[in-house]
């Protein structure tokens, strides 16, 4: 899960599709990062409170950059269309790389607006945008997995 600081979004969809791969007890893992992400930083306190309020815990998320090794990753799911391009370039051939709206076939705009400095109102309908993309993007990872589908289809 990729977005800009690392403070919001992408730890935010890595809280709602982390909690659910869990639940279901799917051989997947995520992590998260940010383009222009600095190390270290924890996820935002309005972030931090909204998922409280829907059950999750990001009260550990410390934020990070793209990581060295992306091309070992399978799969990079961004929050815009700019920060899949950048994702691409720098992982060369590795991961298959996505819009998280996109992967999850969402109509409209796949671009997610980035909230920070937004009221909590905006960010708790960032949460439930977010959740509401749990279930599409886990039925085509499931389908990846089962060979039902091939993963590098955009």
């Amino acid at each position: 899960m990729v977005c800009s600081g690392n403070t919001c979004r992408s730890p935010m969809a890595w809280a709602f599709l982390s909690d659910a791969v869990a639940r279901e007890g799917l051989p997947v893992s995520f992590e998260s990062a940010g383009v222009n992400a600095a190390s270290g930083y924890p996820a935002s306190e309005t972030a931090i409170s909204v998922l409280r309020e829907m059950g999750l815990d990001l009260s550990t998320h410390r934020s990070r950059p793209l990581p060295d090794d992306l091309g070992e990753f399978d799969l990079v799911l961004t929050m815009t269309r700019s920060q899949k391009a950048l994702v691409a370039l720098v992982a060369g051939e590795g991961p298959r790389v996505f819009t998280l709206k996109g992967f999850a076939g969402a109509p409209g705009e796949e671009d997610i607006p980035d909230p920070i400095g937004s009221s909590s109102s905006d960010y708790r309908k960032l949460a439930e945008e977010l959740r509401s993309l749990v279930p599409p993007v886990l039925g085509r990872i499931k389908r990846i997995l089962w060979g039902e589908e091939d993963e590098s289809c955009a």
